[in-house]
């Protein structure tokens, strides 16, 4: 089968998928509903920056929260003591208060889904009190400007499956950048693979410029760069990368990619998924943004 037919036949499937996924969107939200989800989010990027030497976060940014702010709020039942959630899009009302309790529940029962620490009796109150008037975490969607948070004001930002969907990824690290402090971490799964535009988890690198945007997930786009596209703009925004771990998979070869992406190298084209975990290391660095 050429190559023409089948970008076509890809084309197809994606655009069946498409439709009913937006069938299902009316009736089904996203995985940051549940309250396990959160938790695991959470104490995943916790776990993993605690064991690279990282300070206990004080004052977090998550990127992308989605559904609910699940993820900070798990985090200020962990002792962090500010949350900031940015957002491209408010997708659906929170639950902040109904949340925070099956949250609570979560850490209560499952011994695997238990933090360090939970805060005391006296700062849960101070959390309900919040969660019932929806202050508890600083929401700002939509989220379309670096001033959204004060410069140098947190000390950790995390990202799942975000950054893939950022247009300009060299003013998102720069912005990361501004808003950390000095020393300040961040830590992102991010998800490389075709979000289903493709029966190939790199087969989103086989599409024109011009056929891409019809082909693209609705929700959030997605910018198509490779793992060391994002390693390029951390390092070149004052990063220090700690942990990079690849999820390497062998499918579409170079030769089979579309003319701007075969210049991809070996390592590039089997990078379905990347974690980084990286600390802010220039203070001045993302003036450049």
């Amino acid at each position: 089968m050429s190559r023409n037919v089948d970008v076509a036949a890809d084309f197809a499937l994606a655009a069946a998928r498409a439709l009913a996924k937006r069938a299902l969107r009316r009736s089904a939200g996203g995985s940051t509903s549940s309250a396990e989800y959160c938790a695991s989010v959470w104490l995943t990027h916790l776990h993993r920056m605690l064991a690279a030497g990282a300070p206990m976060p004080r004052h977090l940014a998550e990127l992308g929260p989605g559904d609910s702010v699940g993820v900070c709020l798990a985090a200020l039942l962990s002792g962090v003591e500010t949350a900031v959630a940015l957002d491209l899009t408010r997708y659906r009302p929170l639950r902040n208060a109904d949340m925070l309790e099956e949250l609570l529940r979560q850490f209560e029962t499952d011994a695997a889904l238990r933090p360090p620490a939970v805060v005391g009796l006296d700062r849960l109150q101070d959390l309900r009190e919040l969660a019932r008037t929806d202050q508890v975490v600083r929401y700002v969607a939509p989220w379309s400007d670096r001033t959204a948070i004060e410069r140098g004001t947190v000390d950790t930002i995390l990202s799942t499956a975000v950054l893939e969907h950022v247009d300009d990824l060299d003013a998102t690290y720069a912005t990361m950048a501004l808003w950390l402090a000095p020393g300040g971490w961040m830590s992102h799964s991010i998800d490389l693979g075709s979000h289903k535009t493709s029966r190939h988890w790199n087969g989103h690198w086989r599409y024109s410029d011009r056929l891409w945007p019809l082909v693209a997930p609705p929700r959030g786009g997605m910018n198509r760069a490779p793992a060391s596209a994002h390693i390029h703009a951390a390092e070149s925004a004052g990063f220090r990368i700690v942990r990079l771990d690849r999820d390497m998979d062998a499918d579409l070869p170079t030769s089979a990619l579309q003319a701007r992406w075969r210049s991809l190298d070996a390592e590039d084209v089997a990078t379905r998924g990347l974690y980084m975990l990286a600390v802010k290391t220039s203070p001045g660095d993302a003036a450049r943004a």
